[in-house]
C-alpha cells in the first residue's frame, strides 16, 4: 500500500500490527464492519493482531478474517515487540 503525503515523501506500507480489544473488538467480540473493512485492507498489506484474549474469543472472532494473531499474555511487550 503506499500513502503519497502531498509536499512529504511516498510511505509504502507492508504490515500493519494492531491490538484487538479496545481497537477493532469490544468486550471480546470483533466489532461490526471490521472483519469486511479487515478483509479489503489485506489484499494490500498483511494484518497482524495482538492481543491478551483476555475473554478467550480471539480465535472464534477473527475465523475467516485474513489476519494473524499472537495471544501476548505470557509475554512481556518489550519480549513481544522484539518478536514481531
Amino acid at each position: 500500500m503506499k500513502i503519497i503525503i502531498p509536499g512529504g515523501e511516498t510511505l509504502e506500507i507492508d504490515h500493519i500490527v494492531s491490538d484487538y480489544n479496545g481497537t477493532i473488538a469490544l468486550d471480546g467480540r470483533l466489532i461490526e464492519g471490521v472483519a469486511e473493512l479487515m478483509g479489503k485492507l489485506a489484499e494490500e498489506v498483511t494484518i497482524h493482531v495482538i492481543t491478551a484474549d483476555t475473554f478467550g474469543s480471539v480465535e472464534r472472532e477473527l475465523q475467516g478474517v485474513p489476519v494473524s494473531y499472537t495471544r501476548s499474555a505470557q509475554r512481556s511487550r518489550t519480549g513481544l515487540r522484539q518478536s514481531m
